[in-house]
């Protein structure tokens, strides 16, 4: 079985979501998420897997995109832009 670069797939998608600096913020967010993986409850309704993973960062990249002033209507065209399947994942 192969095993994801998750390290890779942070940083393309930080960069997706309009991050500059995506390969440090990429190297952090797979340390914490191996870490709370190790570290935290080994219980079924906690997941440290990459469907979560990819979640946080969308959410990441939505509040960024709030805070910088973006608006609700970029946000939207960006949203309506990867559901409609000209935007990535």
């Amino acid at each position: 079985m192969v095993v994801p670069d998750l390290e890779q797939i942070c940083e393309i998608m930080l960069f997706s979501e309009g991050f500059d600096s995506a390969k440090l913020l990429a190297k952090k967010m797979t340390v914490l998420y191996n870490l709370s993986k190790e570290q935290l409850s080994k219980q079924h309704h906690y997941d440290f897997g990459l469907r979560a993973l990819k979640s946080v960062l969308v959410m990441a990249g939505e509040a960024s995109r709030e805070r910088a002033g973006c608006g609700s209507a970029a946000g939207e065209a960006v949203t309506n832009a990867k559901r409609a399947g000209c935007g990535g994942a």
